[in-house]
C-alpha cells in the first residue's frame, strides 16, 4: 500500500517503485515469501525473530548470497494491516501491506 524510503531514491528507481506498489501482491507461506507483480518476482525464505505480541523481526536471506533483508514489522489488531520499517540498504524506509480479502 505504501513505502516511504528514508533516503529519497534516485527518480528512475522510484517511479519504477511508485508503478509496483499498488500491483504488488505479497504471500507468506511460512517458509517462503513470494512478491509478485505485473513486471517482478520474488521468491526469498524468511524467518520471523523477536517477537513480542504483535510486533517481531522479519529476516530474509538472499540465497545467491546477496545479503539479507531485515525489517521490524507490527500486524495490527484486526491483522489486516503490516506495519514496516526496512533495515536493509538501499532499501531503508517505512512502509504499509494491507491483507487482501477477508
Amino acid at each position: 500500500m505504501d513505502y516511504q524510503p528514508q533516503v529519497p531514491l534516485d527518480p528512475m528507481t522510484q517511479a519504477l517503485l511508485t508503478t509496483q506498489l499498488h500491483t504488488m501482491v505479497i504471500t507468506f507461506d511460512g517458509t517462503t515469501l513470494l512478491a509478485q507483480s505485473p513486471t517482478l518476482r520474488v521468491t526469498r525464505p524468511y524467518t520471523i525473530q523477536n517477537m513480542t505480541g504483535f510486533q517481531f523481526d522479519v529476516v530474509s536471506p538472499d540465497v545467491q548470497g546477496g545479503g539479507r533483508m531485515r525489517s521490524h514489522c507490527a500486524l495490527s489488531d484486526d491483522g489486516r494491516r503490516l506495519m514496516f520499517q526496512a533495515a536493509t540498504d538501499p532499501w531503508n524506509g517505512n512502509g504499509l501491506i494491507e491483507r487482501e480479502g477477508p
